[in-house]
């Protein structure tokens, strides 16, 4: 597919579109200003504040504790 044809065809998928929070993503996405709507700025600062805070506190497992988890959830599972 050529560029133009490959213009032609997303300008058609988009007018196509009558999702606005979709459009708003392609906007944010070609003016890269794309940040994931479930990760807004805030949610992802509250994110890290928290990741912070489990740290300082002692709230982490060893790559060890974690493959244990990991493996007793996949039985569990299963």
């Amino acid at each position: 597919m050529t560029v133009v044809e490959l213009k032609a065809h997303v300008i058609s998928l988009v007018e196509q579109l009558d999702d606005p929070e979709k459009l708003r993503e392609i906007e944010a996405l070609l003016t890269k200003s794309y940040v994931s709507p479930s990760w807004e700025k805030e949610e992802l600062q509250r994110s890290v504040a928290r990741s912070e805070a489990d740290i300082k506190a002692g709230r982490v497992y060893t790559m060890p504790e974690v493959e244990t988890q990991m493996e007793k959830y996949w039985e569990d599972r299963t």
